[in-house]
């Protein structure tokens, strides 16, 4: 009998019942068993958890205290209601067709909803049991409310659903894998990018999947980051073979920790950059190459010509810059029209990228303007290059089934005869071009002593007065050897300007323009006074280094020169034996009279004159007896061709022996290679000078070099 009179029998279980049975059916143990009864009730009322036997028919048989509570009815009342009444999901054939299945199976749990007596409902799971007793079924079902449960629950749903919303929403691949590079989140991006689904990905290792990670090396930034690292990948391309997809992507890889601060996984952030790839592609094509013949534009031949001068400025190499104009490309234009012109370069620029594009830049620089860089050892390996360009246009070039004849001219500037940058090449050449045209040889190289175009403004003789006063020049010096002993038989002092803004400018800039504007005079008085002075230190340390100085056609037209020379020897303490004074015979042929008496005022003073350029001009001997000049030099022009030149190796030989025949040292300029300084020396020339031999030097550069000659027992050649 319970507390409120009801007479109950009660059980923990099917069991329990079975052995209260028998321990009822024992009369001797009828109190035993009288007081576990009382025991499992005392239990059952007082467990935290509702506990509810209902009959077959849905009714309550017996509920505990807790139930009493939690629905907020009382005992009398719950005992004469039904499971339909506190469960809104159940009815009267839903209750005897879960009574079916409860007897079927003996237990279950589930999910529902109960109803308090205030109307309220929350959510529970409910244990169910099906019993006999005394020959009797029940259910006898606990109860517990989930309100907290479902709600943490729901908590868990919803911060999963925001995640997974924000990383299908995000506008970059997400992906992460654990320590075994497993996936674990691939993104609704990482599906577009690849074309691979989560269903072939999650939970499959990273490399099984995509091989090509391994086979780009994209792993390691995997590894890095269980390493509990962050590491970017940049521009890495991709390729699925399942699929077929393609491109570049940028990844940022970090590791994911767990609560005890240890690296459970990795996650990167992927983005693909395919089209900002193929964007930078196309404006970079747009911006260096020509769309008509796809040859680079003249942007980017500037660009690899500056890069090729300061690579090869080492390396005792020139640079040669070809510019190659097809004449009359304008008739074709009006003749047949715009379509065959551009046939025509198109066909011109694909001869001749096959023809110089492994090795060398090809390039088109304009309208009807082509371009080619070469690297040479000297100016003897120009030529053949120039007529072999020229030789393409021998021949009619075959366009649309109409055969076309087109001309060609060649404008060659080299660096750093004619400048160290592209812009003064650009002007050289161009000043070359119109020479080859006009003289109808087809290329020439440019020559600054013809530069009628060279700079000559005010303004740059102003700067040049200024930088004569503010000591803004600074003399180079190079060598020259004697080829019998290999020694230094002296140095050409070679001046160079030191603009503060523009840097570096070289005397093809500034000579022609000082010439005509009178300005010549100081600057010779500057060279020769700087010269003589670093003769003064060189002989402080014991070396003797004979000069050489160069004339212009101004300074020996000047009465008063040889005077202010000895003054300057006085002043530094120099003996006359140890300068040179050059001219050309061009100069000396301007105003023979004048130039003859200056001159021989020199050789009387003891200053030795050498005859530069002979050959290239107005050769005479009657000037050669008049004037006491100890040396000629040949013009480098013939010296540099004549390995592969019969003519000029003839005028290089007969000149040595003209100037033996007369006396006279023989120096032998423009010497690039050693092919070229052996034949000298087999010749029997006393001298040479040239980039073979050795660029121009600093004056702290120099004596170095001496130094190192004098350990040495002799000159090294620059190669």
């Amino acid at each position: 009998m319970s507390s409120c009179g009801v007479e109950i029998y009660v059980s923990i279980n099917e069991e329990a019942f079975q052995r209260g049975s028998a321990l009822k059916s024992d009369i001797a143990d009828q109190k035993r068993v009288e007081e576990a009864l009382q025991l499992a009730q005392f239990s059952i009322d007082y467990a935290s958890d509702p506990t509810f036997f209902i009959k077959p028919d849905g009714y309550f048989y017996y509920v505990n205290e807790a139930a009493c509570q939690t629905l907020g009815y009382s005992r009398d009342e719950l005992l004469s209601m039904s499971v339909c009444d506190i469960a809104p999901s159940m009815t009267p054939e839903a209750w005897l067709k879960s009574w079916k299945e409860l007897k079927q199976h003996g237990s279950f749990r589930v999910e529902s909803w109960h109803r308090r007596k205030d109307g309220s409902i929350f959510p529970v799971e409910v244990t169910r049991n099906f019993l006999v007793f005394q020959g009797k079924e029940y259910n006898c079902a606990f109860s517990r409310d989930i309100t907290e449960r479902k709600q943490a629950e729901k908590k868990v749903r919803n911060e999963k659903e925001f995640s997974e919303n924000l990383i299908n929403s995000s506008v970059d691949g997400i992906l992460a894998f654990d320590c075994n590079c497993r996936y674990t989140i691939w993104n609704r991006v990482m599906e577009r990018i690849t074309g691979v689904g989560q269903e072939k990905v999650l939970g499959k290792c990273a490399f099984e999947v995509f091989p090509f990670l391994k086979e780009s090396g994209e792993d390691t930034f995997f590894f890095e980051a269980l390493e509990g690292k962050n590491v970017i990948s940049e521009d890495r391309p991709y390729k699925v073979p399942e699929t077929g997809k393609e491109g570049y992507f940028s990844g940022h890889y970090s590791p994911i920790y767990g609560d005890e601060d240890e690296v459970v996984g990795g996650l990167a952030i992927i983005r693909e950059i395919t089209d900002q790839k193929w964007a930078e592609k196309s404006i970079h094509y747009m911006a260096y190459y020509d769309r008509l013949t796809g040859l680079p534009n003249r942007a980017h031949f500037i660009e690899h010509l500056e890069r090729t001068i300061l690579l090869e400025e080492d390396k005792n190499k020139r640079i040669a810059f070809l510019l190659i104009n097809l004449i009359h490309l304008k008739d074709v234009n009006d003749t047949l029209g715009l379509d065959y012109a551009d046939l025509l370069l198109q066909r011109v620029g694909k001869d001749l990228l096959e023809t110089f594009g492994p090795t060398h830049m090809v390039a088109r620089i304009g309208g009807d303007e082509f371009g080619l860089i070469l690297s040479v050892g000297g100016v003897g390996e120009i030529m053949p290059v120039a007529n072999r360009i020229l030789k393409f246009f021998e021949e009619p070039l075959e366009i649309e089934g109409l055969p076309l004849y087109i001309e060609a001219g060649i404008g060659i500037a080299i660096s750093p005869d004619h400048g160290i940058s592209a812009s003064p090449l650009f002007q050289k050449a161009d000043v070359a071009l119109k020479e080859a045209k006009q003289s109808g040889r087809g290329f020439h190289i440019y020559s600054p002593k013809k530069g009628k175009h060279s700079p000559k403004g005010i303004s740059l003789m102003g700067e040049l007065h200024h930088a004569i006063n503010k000591n803004q020049l600074m003399l180079y010096y190079q060598p020259k050897i004697n080829l019998r002993t290999g020694n230094i038989a002296g140095v050409e002092a070679l001046v160079r300007w030191q603009r503060p803004k523009q840097g570096m400018v070289f005397p093809d800039r500034f000579i022609l323009p000082a010439e005509q504007t009178g300005l010549i005079k100081p600057l010779t008085r500057w060279v020769l006074g700087e010269a003589l002075h670093q003769c003064h230190r060189w002989k402080k340390s014991g070396k003797k280094v004979f000069v050489a100085v160069n004339l212009a056609i101004r300074n020996i037209q000047d009465p008063q020169l040889p005077d202010q020379i000895e003054e300057l020897l006085q002043k530094f303490d120099v003996s006359p034996s140890s300068l040179e004074v050059e001219v050309t015979e061009s100069t000396i042929m301007t105003d023979e009279i004048r130039a003859i008496e200056v001159l021989n005022k020199l050789v009387e003073k003891g200053i030795t004159i050498s005859i530069d350029d002979f050959g290239k001009g107005h050769s005479s001997l009657t000037y050669l007896r008049k004037l006491s000049a100890r040396t000629i030099k040949i013009d480098n022009s013939f010296v540099s061709n004549m390995i592969v030149n019969k003519d000029d190796a003839v005028i290089v030989r007969s000149t040595i022996n003209l100037g033996h025949n007369l006396g006279m040292r023989v120096t032998a300029e423009g010497v690039e290679d050693r092919e070229v300084l052996e034949r000298l020396i087999d010749l029997g020339c006393d001298e040479a000078q040239g980039y073979y031999i050795a660029r121009p030097f600093p004056s702290s550069d120099f004596d170095k070099q001496l130094d190192e000659m004098e350990k040495r027992g002799g000159w090294t050649l620059a190669s």
